[in-house]
C-alpha cells in the first residue's frame, strides 16, 4: 500500500516539475494570441502514466525526456478571465493528447 502512495506522489511531483518546465515554452509559442494559455495538468499526468517506465529504460533518456516535454507542450488550455471556471471549455476531449 505504501508503494502505491509513494508511486502516486512521485508521479504527481514529476508531472508538476515537467509542467512547470514546459510552461515558459508554451507561453512563447502562444504570445501572439489574444488570451493566455497554460499547460493542461491532467493531460500531463496521463502522459506521465503512459510513458513513465520508458523514461528509465530508454537508451537515450535525455532524448526521451525532451520528447515527453514536446508532447506536454502540445496540450494547452486557454485561460478565459472573468468566468466562474476560466479553464473549462464547451468541448472537453476525453483523451487529451489524442486529436478527436
Amino acid at each position: 500500500m505504501y508503494q502505491e502512495i509513494y508511486a502516486r506522489f512521485l508521479t504527481l511531483t514529476l508531472a508538476a516539475i515537467s509542467a512547470a518546465l514546459s510552461q515558459p515554452v508554451a507561453t512563447l509559442r502562444t504570445t501572439g494570441r489574444s488570451r493566455e494559455y497554460r499547460i493542461n495538468f491532467r493531460a500531463t499526468l496521463l502522459k506521465f502514466r503512459d510513458r513513465f517506465f520508458s523514461l528509465w529504460s530508454a537508451d537515450n533518456s535525455e532524448k526521451s525526456i525532451l520528447d515527453l516535454f514536446q508532447w506536454i507542450i502540445q496540450d494547452q488550455e486557454m485561460i478565459r478571465p472573468g468566468r466562474s471556471n476560466p479553464r473549462k471549455s464547451k468541448y472537453i476531449n476525453p483523451l487529451p493528447g489524442v486529436v478527436a
